[in-house]
């Protein structure tokens, strides 16, 4: 098979996917934005020098996220485009690890890291500025975020994060999809040890 083949192929299945997203969204009456457009995505790009992994622009060309404050029916927010920002303390200033005297601390690549609380928890999520909150559950009880680079064929995990704790919950954007509509439960933090 073609690499062109292979291509439209993949796209056919992640607009597909798009989909089943949007009319989720519909069926539970979640505040559902018009989609982004290609310029906007550009800019976004632009602006913070990564690509838009093929999965999220595949979302956001389809629907530009949630309106203000609204939510499905298991209380996920996903953000519009333009309020995509990079894991920083700003953006997480009101998380619990930051509330109690942790930052952050810069990594030997020159990306910010968010620190562990104690021995006990996770390493550091490394390069956490190239990370992008696109969602939270619960009125910021604990937010997503997914890694994003210059380069279209780099890994895009997705991550929860609550203040420095953090954990892996999808190996791709596409994964995070998935398990959101066939298996939600395993995306929520429902508490810490």
């Amino acid at each position: 098979m073609r690499v062109g083949r292979k291509n439209a192929i993949r796209r056919e299945v992640m607009d597909r996917l798009a989909e089943r997203i949007r009319d989720h969204w519909a069926s539970v009456c979640a505040g559902v934005r018009p989609g982004a457009s290609q310029r906007a995505i550009e800019e976004f790009e632009a602006k913070y020098g990564v690509k838009v992994a093929n999965e999220l622009a595949a979302l956001y060309r389809l629907v530009d996220g949630m309106e203000d404050s609204d939510s499905d029916d298991r209380f996920l927010h996903i953000r519009p485009l333009a309020e995509l920002e990079p894991v920083t303390l700003p953006n997480l200033a009101t998380s619990y690890g930051l509330l109690h005297g942790r930052g952050q601390e810069e990594s030997d690549d020159g990306f910010l890291a968010i620190p562990p609380l104690g021995e006990d928890k996770p390493a550091p999520l490394r390069e956490a500025g190239r990370y992008f909150v696109f969602g939270d559950f619960l009125l910021k009880s604990h937010e997503y975020a997914v890694k994003l680079s210059s380069d279209p064929a780099a890994a895009d995990p997705v991550v929860w994060i609550i203040g420095s704790n953090w954990e892996t919950v999808a190996a791709t954007f596409g994964e995070f999809c998935e398990k959101y509509l066939s298996n939600p439960e395993g995306l929520y933090l429902v508490c810490f040890d």
